[in-house]
């Protein structure tokens, strides 16, 4: 089983060891190449520009950084699919038996970052824009 590295909620990194241990598996996180072979996974992980390989048994859980591969991206069609399709709410006490792992963190509450960004609008011919546009990322340093 893989998983992300962190939720994009607290980015606490919980939910794969979380599961290894409901499942009483091995865990690996961080892990940025996984290779199987002969009932054995081999990951490499690289912390603060250091590269480790680790082994664990088959089965275990293996949480991935974003190097560990190529996104597949959705298409227009199939966002606008997926933003027509109903939320269910299922509540966590379903799914707790008496041995699930606790976790202490408690997420009170969750807000988004607000970003200014200039808005800078180019006339012109696409030529005459992207004359503007350059000129216009070299004078904030950006080129």
């Amino acid at each position: 089983m893989i998983s992300s590295e962190g939720a994009s909620d607290t980015y606490q990194g919980e939910v794969g060891a979380m599961v290894a241990e409901f499942l009483d598996m091995p865990f690996i996180a961080y892990a940025k190449k996984v290779e199987t072979d002969r009932g054995k996974v081999r990951c490499e992980q690289g912390l603060k520009g250091v590269v480790r390989v680790l082994e664990a048994k088959l089965p275990a859980v293996v949480s991935v950084v974003s190097e560990a591969n190529v996104p597949r991206y959705p298409t227009l069609l199939q966002v606008m699919v997926a933003g027509k399709k109903a939320i269910e709410d299922i509540p966590l006490a379903s799914f707790k038996g008496a041995d699930y792992p606790e976790t202490g963190t408690e997420v009170i509450d969750v807000a988004l970052q607000s970003a200014s960004r200039k808005r800078v609008l180019l006339d012109g011919t696409p030529e005459e824009a992207s004359k503007k546009l350059v000129g216009a990322l070299r004078q904030e340093g950006v080129l």
